[in-house]
């Protein structure tokens, strides 16, 4: 019988990135780390079960590893994003909500943060603290777990989304690959922790290729391990590149224009997509057998687990060695892995499902059991959920023949990666584009950033034609446009909920409606979306050549803040560079605005 309890509603903010640390042992003044593989969306509790992340029903699952049985459930109002195993107990992140909630006593912190994400623990002084990434707001949060007080955050950049313990250092990684590390002994914790310095380094990318969607980061005892896409997407037009000879689904030689690839102690690159049994596409988790020198991969896109060499020996040829393969099941989102490394339990997330995997001899390797988890109320429809896979899968031939490339590829989650890409195809034209946002869109309306197409079906065919490389037979389109229209925007910027910041907030509303500055007249217009659904000419001319466009569709603003660079070939990084460069007042008459009412705009424009 499953014991749903029903707990305050909490978030949990996580941060990550790979960086290099001194071995484990050699801290500094801070202890060795209590959970070296960090959070995930399943993690192994010091009471031996998993505990598992369900943001489907809004729960955090227990299961049994022996049976696969649930054996709990601990259900809520917030959407969980991950888990982590705390000294005692497990603490939870939400995607929705600016809390921490400790499970053991269902206490709840609150956290300056619209949102949450990876988490990472370690000891100093005797007291266990946990750090928090905010990706909206670009912090890190330091909590005391015993005390369960924030004592003060961490500036890291933009789209921080993972973190770990590594060594002496503290490690943040962005989804684009940026990384920032702080020495844990500088982590003296009394609020003033936004001077503590810091260093920058960018993760391993192929020469030309920019990185995305780093979903995964764990700590070594030579260092961190980040999990992460290289892309091709920044190379001009040439007939002889392998960007301009077919979709993004071609490999050419083994390689291909969107490719998983890792950053640290295990080398560079492992899988080829021209050898079925190394493909693997959308790396989500990772797992460490230090001891072994083995690591361990989950791919979302592809839905297998990869398990590699990564010794000297095995790395002589510049890639890791397979030296396991299994399958799971598109949608594979977390790992844990049992003491001794011979046992792996994956979670199967669109299939809400425990997967066990076994490896032993090479003969024996493979899945010994698997387990769908007792669920509560679901948030999505059938179709809605059959759409989600579909958006997420590279093993259908329909959609893409070679296993590399996902719709999901490019809009993480069904929202955006934060690149700009230099779309070129046998079929397509080079163009610049910035990727857009896709949550919550309608089936309706002009989309495109020139609003080229007038349906989302006549969109996700194109897109599959052209850039997966499908053929878009027997892909029930409508599933998908079901499943976006359900996707949700990220939270709102966090404020402090002073008279202050409401003060602010409301002048910029005020703003935003005037007709003296104008904004409203195109995105909120009869209320529609915060569009108009139009095209205008407030291009101004593009810095490259290849993003020249005449005009454009009216954006919709919202997850606004969430979303950086901004505009058709991303030229503004910021907000604030988005309404400084406002050269002729093209969108929106901002040029007469005080510094002050510029800020008010900002704020406001950041609550969408």
């Amino acid at each position: 019988m499953i014991r749903a309890r029903v707990v305050l509603a909490a978030l949990l903010v996580g941060l990550g990135a790979p960086g290099c640390g001194s071995p484990e042992g050699e801290t500094g003044s801070a202890e060795r780390p209590v959970n070296a593989t960090g959070s995930g969306t399943i993690v192994r509790g010091s009471d031996d079960r998993l505990w598992v992340a369900s943001p489907d029903d809004r729960s955090v699952g227990v299961v049994e590893p022996s049976s696969l049985r649930t054996v709990d459930r601990i259900s809520g109002d917030g959407t969980p994003a991950q888990v982590i195993a705390l000294v005692e107990g497990v603490a939870v992140s939400f995607a929705d909500r600016a809390q921490i909630l400790f499970i053991d006593d269902a206490a709840s912190v609150e956290i300056p943060c619209s949102r949450g994400d990876g988490m990472a623990t370690w000891t100093s002084g005797g007291r266990e603290l946990l750090a928090v990434a905010c990706p909206t707001e670009g912090r890190v949060a330091i909590v005391d777990v015993v005390d369960r007080q924030v004592l003060g955050t961490l500036q890291a950049p933009p789209r921080t989304s993972e973190v770990t313990v590594a060594g002496n250092e503290l490690v943040a990684a962005t989804t684009t690959g940026t990384l920032r590390a702080w020495t844990l002994a500088d982590l003296v914790v009394t609020g003033g922790l936004g001077s503590v310095a810091h260093r920058d380094t960018l993760v391993w990318v192929l020469p030309g290729r920019s990185a995305s969607q780093l979903d995964a980061l764990v700590a070594t005892p030579a260092g961190a391990v980040a999990a992460y896409q290289v892309v091709d997407n920044e190379r001009a037009a040439d007939p002889t590149d392998p960007a301009d000879t077919g979709s993004y689904a071609s490999v050419i030689e083994g390689n291909a224009r969107i490719e998983p690839a890792l950053s640290g102690w295990c080398p560079h690159l492992f899988s080829d997509f021209s050898v079925p049994a190394t493909a693997l596409s959308g790396p989500s988790a990772l797992a460490v057998d230090a001891e072994r020198s083995r690591l361990w991969v989950v791919g979302r896109f592809t839905g297998d687990v990869v398990v590699l060499d990564c010794s000297a020996a095995a790395s002589a040829d510049g890639r890791a060695e397979v030296i396991a393969r299994f399958e799971v099941g598109v949608g594979a989102a977390g790992i844990a892995l049992s003491a001794d490394g011979s046992t792996a339990w994956v979670d199967g997330a669109f299939d809400h499902s425990i997967i066990e995997l076994s490896l032993g001899d090479g003969a024996t390797d493979g899945a010994t059991g698997r387990a769908v988890r007792e669920l509560g109320s679901m948030t999505l429809t059938a179709s809605a959920q059959q759409g989600r896979r579909l958006f997420n899968d590279a093993t259908n031939v329909h959609l893409t023949p070679n296993r590399v490339v996902t719709c999901a590829s490019c809009h993480m989650g069904g929202g955006e990666d934060g690149l700009n890409w230099r779309i070129s195809t046998r079929a397509i034209a080079t163009k610049y584009r910035r990727t857009p946002p896709l949550w919550g869109l309608a089936d309706t309306g002009s989309l495109h950033w020139n609003g080229e197409f007038s349906s989302l079906g006549d969109l996700t065919t194109d897109t599959i034609h052209q850039l997966l490389g499908g053929d878009a037979l027997l892909v029930d389109r409508s599933a998908i446009a079901d499943w976006l229209a359900l996707v949700e925007p990220p939270p709102a910027h966090w404020t402090d909920g002073s008279p202050a910041a409401a003060a602010e907030l409301a002048t910029g509303k005020a703003l935003f409606g005037s007709d003296v500055v104008g904004c409203a007249a195109c995105h909120d217009a009869a209320g529609v979306d915060v569009s108009d659904e139009l095209r205008h000419d407030v291009v101004a001319p593009s810095h490259d050549p290849d993003g020249v466009l005449d005009a454009v569709r009216t954006p919709r603003l919202v997850g606004l803040a969430a979303r950086a660079p901004y505009l058709h070939d991303g030229r503004a990084e910021t907000l604030v560079q988005l309404l400084g460069d406002n050269a002729g007042d093209r969108h929106g008459s901002t040029s007469q605005l005080t510094n002050e009412q510029r800020q008010a705009l900002l704020s406001y424009l950041r609550s969408r």
